[in-house]
C-alpha cells in the first residue's frame, strides 16, 4: 500500500526542476575557488594557481553546447527575450559544473577547438554579468510589452511569466554571492545586496517547478521505478530492514 501511494505521488506530484534548497552549503573541495580557506595564505594561493592545460572531453562539450545554443539563438530569428531565459538556465547549469570541477573551458568558447580553461573566479564574474544582462533584457521587454507572455506555450516552469524568471535569476545571483563569501567577501556582499534589492524568492510559490500529470509529463523517477520495471530491492537494504541474522 505504501509503495502504491509513493508511486502515485511520484506520478502526480510536483517535480522540482531546480532544488528548493537554493542556497546550498559551500563546497569543501581544496581545489575550488568557493571553499572556505583554512588560512589567508591559502586563500591567496587559490587565485595564483594555474588552470589546467586545454583538453577535449565531455566537459568542454557540455560547456560548448550551452554557450553555443545561446549564441546561435541570438544570431537567428529566435527572440532575444527567449535567449535571455536560456542564458539564466545556462548559468544555473554551468555554475554547478564549475562548483564540482573548478576551472572549466567557459570564456571565449569555440566548439571543436582547444579552449583554455577559465579560472573559477573569472567564471563567476561572467556568471554575474550574464545574469545582469538577462534580467535587463527581460525587464526591458516587460516594460515595452506589459502582460505579454510570448513563451507561455513552451515554458513549463513559469508559463512564460518573465517577472518570475527575473526573480529566479536574482535568487541565483544571491546563491552565487553566498558561494564566494570566503573567497571574496567584498564582492559577495555587493552582489548579494544587488540581488536582494532587485527581488529574490520569498516563498515556496516562487519555486521553479514542473507540474507532472502522469501522461504528457511524467516524473523521471516514476518512469525509472515503474515503467522500466527493472528496479528491485537490493540484498543490503533487505538486510537493514529485516535485521541481520
Amino acid at each position: 500500500m505504501r509503495e502504491k501511494q509513493l508511486g502515485n505521488e511520484r506520478r502526480n506530484g510536483r517535480r522540482a526542476v531546480f532544488p528548493q534548497r537554493l542556497f546550498q552549503p559551500l563546497t569543501t573541495d581544496r581545489r575550488l575557488y568557493l571553499r572556505q580557506p583554512f588560512h589567508e595564505e591559502e586563500a591567496r594561493d587559490l587565485h595564483a594557481r594555474p588552470a589546467p592545460k586545454p583538453q577535449h572531453g565531455a566537459l568542454q562539450q557540455c560547456a560548448g553546447d550551452r554557450r553555443g545554443a545561446i549564441q546561435e539563438a541570438r544570431r537567428t530569428v529566435f527572440p532575444i527575450h527567449g535567449a535571455a531565459v536560456g542564458q539564466i538556465l545556462k548559468v544555473y547549469g554551468m555554475h554547478r559544473i564549475t562548483d564540482m570541477y573548478g576551472p572549466i573551458p567557459y570564456k571565449n568558447f569555440v566548439p571543436a577547438s582547444d579552449v583554455p580553461f577559465t579560472p573559477q573566479d573569472e567564471i563567476y564574474d561572467i556568471f554575474f554579468n550574464e545574469l545582469d544582462e538577462a534580467t535587463a533584457i527581460l525587464n526591458a521587454y516587460i516594460k515595452a510589452n506589459p502582460g505579454a507572455k510570448p513563451l507561455a506555450a513552451y515554458d513549463k516552469v513559469y508559463a512564460g511569466d518573465f517577472n518570475k524568471w527575473i526573480k529566479f535569476a536574482n535568487s541565483l545571483k544571491l546563491r552565487l554571492a553566498i558561494r564566494i563569501v570566503y573567497a571574496n567577501p567584498e564582492k559577495a556582499k555587493s552582489k548579494g545586496e544587488e540581488a536582494i534589492k532587485a527581488g529574490v524568492f520569498t516563498s515556496n510559490e516562487d519555486n521553479a517547478l514542473i507540474q507532472v500529470d502522469g501522461s504528457s509529463t511524467v516524473n523521471p523517477l516514476y518512469m525509472i521505478s515503474h515503467t522500466y520495471n527493472d528496479t528491485r530491492l537490493g540484498a543490503t537494504m533487505e538486510s537493514y530492514l529485516k535485521g541481520y541474522k
